[in-house]
């Protein structure tokens, strides 16, 4: 006997192994072309805790009240900057970027040092990681940002996301 790749090989005689014997119960063709109709479009719903709830699906979207994480935040070590600022830069043409106070909005022109997991400065999109920048004084040398690795973005997950992705994230009950 040929088995494809990844294919488990059976006795032939599990109580489900329906080979050389069929199944048990049939159905016309009219029976199984009228079942779905009998089968309630959306099933009954009830309140469970928390805890009970795995593996259950929600009866209704889930709406948020407000972001979680509130703001933006790093997930690399390095410095935040807006990256259409980067735009153009090389090894061989560096963008100078003044280094700023992580803990105001990001000023144009500038770049702030953070740690991952910190709170992104306001109007920073990108994170500029070590090796793409080099620090001469109060003056950054960056090279060009990439948006990854770069902010977790809380809301702008679903904002900036294609719409079969947000469609399919509606589906699963994550909305706006």
């Amino acid at each position: 006997m040929t088995r494809m790749a990844g294919e488990r090989q059976t006795s032939g005689t599990g109580w489900d192994d329906v080979r050389l014997r069929g199944f048990a119960d049939r159905a016309s063709l009219e029976q199984a072309q009228t079942w779905p109709d009998g089968v309630p479009s959306r099933p009954e719903t009830e309140e469970v805790e928390a805890a009970s709830s795995v593996g259950r699906v929600l009866a209704a979207p889930l709406a948020v009240p407000r972001d979680h994480p509130p703001a933006d935040r790093a997930s690399v070590d390095g410095y935040a900057v807006r990256s259409a600022e980067t735009v153009g830069s090389s090894a061989y043409q560096p963008v100078p970027l003044r280094l700023q106070d992580p803990t105001r909005g990001l000023a144009p022109g500038a770049a702030a040092l953070v740690a991952a997991g910190a709170a992104l400065p306001e109007g920073a999109d990108a994170i500029l990681g070590f090796d793409a920048a080099q620090a001469a004084g109060a003056v950054l040398e960056s090279f060009p940002a990439q948006g990854s690795p770069g902010p977790r973005a809380g809301a702008a997950l679903l904002e900036n996301a294609d719409p079969e992705v947000r469609e399919g994230l509606s589906r699963l009950g994550f909305e706006r």
